[in-house]
């Protein structure tokens, strides 16, 4: 998101109108991604108490966090700089930790 703001920012603008059209190729490019938790789930790679749709919508939303976050948030970064590559990496390992938590399979009773 940081390479392409532009595309970040563009895609932030479409949910915001709540805009109701996609093309086949976004509903198939999904599709895919979904399928692929499913499959991960189906596997055991992944933990599967959450159905996939909702799994993948989830990890689309935490990974934008950071840089969705408000700015009165972000000002507080170590430095003051809520976009220095240290902060970013410091961000992306706990990301990283936060969704291994949430998707790694759960030991069945």
């Amino acid at each position: 998101m940081t390479a392409h703001p532009d595309a970040a920012r563009l895609a932030a603008w479409r949910r915001f109108e709540r805009n109701e059209h996609w093309s086949q190729t976004e509903a198939e490019s999904y599709q895919a991604k979904v399928d692929a938790v499913a499959a991960a789930q189906r596997e055991g790679r992944l933990d599967d108490s959450l159905p996939a749709i909702d799994l993948l919508a989830i990890v689309l939303r935490v990974t934008e966090s950071w840089l969705d976050a408000p700015p009165a948030l972000k000002a507080l970064a170590d430095g003051g700089d809520p976009t220095a590559q240290s902060r970013l990496s410091e961000h992306r390992a706990s990301l990283v930790e936060t969704l291994r938590r949430l998707t790694e399979p759960r030991a069945k009773d």
